[in-house]
């Protein structure tokens, strides 16, 4: 009898995974060169989305200021920013739009929304911004993408206005220009 149980017990052991297999199924580590190139690379990129932005932007006299991961590392933080976050001050300059707008005062002007603001890019510079719908099929707002060519990397662009999460606004004088 004690020998039918250790052949039951036997029968059901699971064979364990040698260690051979249990290596070959992880990813194989890249060095970390290759890491800080890719980094380099990305970065490369966001500079450049954020360049293009803001000189779209500078030719509407609309004035805007980077900060979140872009702007640490432009202060020096080693992280490597993944997107590009813009607050956006219509103080400054004239809105495309001022010419247009019936208001009774001359002086006023109407401020244009974050999406506006997207479309505006994209009249600009149809060829490297791009818009795509966000995880929520009901959200009204897109997200801004930019690209050097067509099906090349490419890097998220935020536009914000004051107000929003509780950005506040920009004075000309607090402005650095980097």
């Amino acid at each position: 009898m004690e020998t039918q149980l250790e052949s039951n017990i036997i029968a059901l052991d699971v064979p364990q995974p040698s260690a051979a297999t249990t290596a070959s199924n992880k990813k194989p580590k890249r060095p970390r060169a290759h890491k800080v190139e890719s980094q380099n690379v990305h970065y490369a990129l966001v500079f450049e989305a954020a360049q293009m932005v803001t000189e779209i932007f500078k030719t509407y006299g609309i004035s805007c200021a980077v900060f979140g991961s872009l702007a640490s590392k432009l202060y020096g933080s080693s992280r490597c920013p993944k997107d590009v976050d813009l607050l956006v001050s219509q103080e400054l300059g004239d809105s495309p739009d001022s010419s247009s707008s019936g208001s009774s005062s001359g002086n006023q002007r109407q401020l244009l929304t974050p999406q506006e603001l997207k479309d505006l890019i994209l009249r600009s510079n149809p060829r490297n911004f791009y818009l795509k719908m966000p995880r929520d099929p009901s959200a009204e707002y897109r997200i801004m993408w930019y690209r050097q060519q067509y099906r090349g990397p490419e890097c998220k662009v935020d536009i914000l206005v004051p107000g929003i999460m509780h950005l506040p606004h920009l004075r000309p004088e607090r402005v650095l220009l980097i």
